[in-house]
């Protein structure tokens, strides 16, 4: 049965994305070692502890803990993490709305990587800044919807990566079979249907003739339609 999870420290829609592309792709019954980092208030770790209790649920996060004690858990910085467990060996690793809050990417992609089993899964999400509604956000006022205009010294959110730029890393660092899934869009984002049209009717024909090694499929599962209303992605990958 279908099981139905908060929203957490993410976009609406997107923890539940997540479970059902796991539910899809493995069996969770199963004694699997899972790493989700961060885990924030481990609503997502949580859950799957509770509704699948024969995983291994680790979590890591480096500023807040979660508020049950069902699952492992790490409170480190994702690099100091890393090199204390070098010898661990994950089946999934889920990085749910975190690369908006790391550096040193080549780092982390390549961690991801040695860390999960041959044949292993990475989910990873993003917020989507290439929205109609963030394109109008930064050309009126210099930032998209989810970045300040102003950061503090210690701002939680400030690491703007495009789509293209995960795809990238993703590549770089070994992992095949990459899939793009766009999610979370709320009944106002309608409004922009409009301006979206127009938009992708612009930008398709300029996506399908820029002179580049990926495949046209590639592209158009990149860059889709949803890209100019929905407000998150999803990247699957395996090892």
């Amino acid at each position: 049965m279908k099981q139905s999870l908060g929203r957490g420290n993410t976009e609406k829609g997107v923890n539940q994305a997540v479970l059902d592309m796991l539910r899809s792709t493995k069996d969770l019954s199963q004694p699997l070692v899972i790493l989700d980092i961060p885990c924030g208030e481990g609503g997502f770790a949580c859950h799957l502890k509770e509704h699948f209790p024969n995983l291994r649920v680790i979590g890591v996060d480096r500023y807040v803990e979660p508020k049950t004690g069902n699952i492992e858990f790490h409170k480190l910085a994702a690099q100091e993490f890393f090199a204390q467990q070098s010898s661990l060996r994950t089946d999934v690793i889920t990085c749910i709305s975190g690369v908006v809050c790391f550096d040193g990417l080549e780092t982390l992609f390549a961690s991801f990587h040695r860390s999960l089993r041959d044949g292993g899964l990475l989910i990873l999400t993003n917020d989507n800044v290439m929205t109609v509604r963030d394109r109008l956000t930064f050309l009126f006022f210099g930032h998209v919807r989810r970045f300040r205009l102003l950061y503090t010294q210690h701002e939680g959110n400030w690491n703007l990566v495009l789509p293209q730029a995960l795809w990238m890393w993703l590549q770089r660092s070994g992992f095949r079979g990459i899939r793009v899934q766009y999610t979370s869009i709320h009944a106002k984002d309608y409004l922009f249907l409009p301006v979206a049209l127009v938009m992708y009717a612009f930008f398709l024909p300029y996506l399908l003739l820029k002179r580049h090694p990926m495949t046209i499929g590639e592209r158009l599962r990149l860059f889709p339609f949803a890209m100019f209303l929905c407000r998150h992605y999803v990247f699957v990958a395996r090892k």
